[in-house]
């Protein structure tokens, strides 16, 4: 018989060692988290000025689209006119702070239009009936592409 001692026999069993916790975060995690964190809240915050800062346009737009739902019909031109030339008033009073907007009449108007928006149509083309010419008994507008170059300067002017 073999009485020898097996060495492996005699080796004691392994020691596994406990799980690693998660918690708590190494300091670089943190660090992780933190600038997430930050991005995430400029990001957010950006945007939410965007949205706010352009939200006029919008809600002018929608007025534009509803006057010329309303008044677009051939008995109902001069009312349009007027009508849309109000709402591109108020949106630059609303945008142009300087307080000489509110006094633009005329040629000075026109100009403004064409000047914040880079568009000559209102000096040259279609929109100078939103002038003076706005008060002249007989005068044809084609209230589409009034509304169309009213559409245009929303969406385009700068402020």
């Amino acid at each position: 018989m073999n009485t020898a001692i097996n060495a492996l026999d005699q080796l004691k069993p392994n020691i596994i060692p406990e799980p690693i916790n998660w918690w708590p975060v190494a300091y670089g995690w943190w660090a992780v988290a933190l600038i997430a964190f930050i991005t995430i809240v400029i990001i957010s915050t950006k945007v939410t000025a965007s949205w706010l800062k352009n939200r006029y346009r919008k809600q002018g737009l929608k007025q534009l689209t509803a006057l010329y739902k309303q008044y677009n019909a051939p008995d109902t031109e001069k009312q349009y006119l007027h009508c849309c030339n109000r709402l591109l008033k108020k949106i630059a009073l609303r945008t142009y702070t300087n307080k000489s907007v509110a006094k633009l009449c005329g040629i000075e108007w026109l100009e403004f239009l064409s000047q914040t928006a880079k568009m000559p149509e209102f000096i040259n083309g279609s929109g100078k009936v939103l002038g003076d010419l706005r008060f002249q008994n007989k005068i044809k507008i084609n209230t589409k592409e009034l509304h169309h170059l009213a559409k245009t300067w929303i969406q385009n002017h700068h402020v």
